[in-house]
C-alpha cells in the first residue's frame, strides 16, 4: 500500500465541539499547508517489552513549552521517515512539520514494525487484517506519549492522525486511550468490520478524510486492500463516523 496516494477531497468530515476546535482546525491545516519549514526530525528509540521500537521527534522551538502532542502513524509498508517524505518523495503529512512549528506541538512520528507478510505497520483493530503485526501498539504508543511529554512536567493534550493502517490504529487508539486523546484525524481509514477491540464507551473528537473513489479502502465499507493482499474489512466512512456522533452528541460536519 502506498504512503501518498491521492485522497479525493469528498469526504472530509468534522465533529468539533468545546476542545475540538483546536483539533479539527489543525487536522484540516493539513490540506492548505505550505512546504514545510527545515526543522530536524530527531531519530529515536527505546526499548518496549521485547523490542526496540523507533520514532522520529521534533521539539518545538522556542522557550515556551508546548501546547500538546501530534502523534503521527504510517500506512501498512511504510515507515515514519517516508511518511514525513523522503528525498524527491514529498508528502501530504511532511507539512505537519511545519504546523507543529507554527502551532508549538511535540511532534511524534512512530515507526511500526513487520506483520507476517514482512510490511511495517500497526497491530489496528482489525481482527481479519491477518497481515498486521501481532504486538500491543496501543500499549507501546501510549508510553511513548507519556516518555516524550515527560519533560514538560505535566500531561499534554494529545492529537493522533494516521494515514490507511496508521489511521485504522488512531481509531484504535480512541477506543482503548481516550483518556490520553483531544481528538483523532484518520485519513484513508475507517472503523472495523470485524473487531477484535471491545467497542468504544467514551467520545473523542474525530475527523475522517476518505475518498469515495479509493479502491483500497471502498467509501461505502467492505473488503480492505486487494484481491492479492486483502487487509481486513471495514465500516463505511459513514457508519463510522456515527459511531462516534452517538458517543460524542455533536452532528457530523461534511
Amino acid at each position: 500500500m502506498s504512503p501518498t496516494p491521492e485522497v479525493p477531497p469528498s469526504a472530509r468530515s468534522c465533529r468539533s465541539r468545546g476542545t475540538a476546535a483546536l483539533a479539527c482546525s489543525l487536522a484540516l491545516s493539513l490540506l492548505q499547508a505550505t512546504p514545510a519549514v527545515a526543522q530536524a526530525l530527531v531519530a529515536k528509540d527505546a526499548r518496549h517489552g521485547d523490542l526496540t521500537r523507533t520514532w522520529l521527534q521534533f521539539d518545538p522551538p522556542g522557550t515556551e513549552p508546548p501546547r500538546a502532542v501530534l502523534l503521527l502513524l504510517h500506512g501498512n509498508g511504510g515507515s515514519a521517515a517516508g511518511l514525513m517524505g523522503e528525498p524527491g518523495k514529498p508528502t501530504a503529512f511532511g507539512r505537519w512539520l511545519e504546523i507543529a512549528a507554527r502551532e508549538r506541538l511535540l511532534l511524534l512520528v512512530a515507526d511500526g514494525t513487520p506483520g507476517s507478510s514482512g510490511n511495517r505497520g500497526f497491530n489496528d483493530c482489525r481482527g481479519d487484517a491477518q497481515t498486521n503485526p501481532d504486538v500491543d501498539d496501543s500499549d507501546w504508543l501510549g508510553s511513548l506519549v507519556e516518555r516524550a511529554s515527560a519533560p514538560v512536567g505535566k500531561p499534554l493534550p494529545v492529537l493522533a492522525s494516521g494515514f490507511s493502517n496508521g489511521g485504522h490504529m488512531a481509531l484504535r487508539l480512541a477506543i482503548e486511550r481516550p483518556q490520553q486523546l483531544l481528538a483523532v484525524a484518520a485519513v484513508a481509514a475507517a472503523m472495523p468490520a470485524r473487531s477484535e477491540c471491545a467497542a468504544p464507551q467514551r467520545g473523542v473528537n474525530v475527523v475522517l478524510m476518505n475518498g469515495t473513489r479509493d479502491s483500497t479502502l471502498p467509501y461505502e465499507g467492505g473488503a480492505v486492500g486487494s484481491a492479492s493482499a486483502p487487509r481486513g474489512t471495514a465500516l463505511s466512512a459513514e457508519q463510522s463516523l456515527g459511531i462516534w456522533t452517538m458517543l460524542i452528541g455533536a452532528p457530523a460536519v461534511a
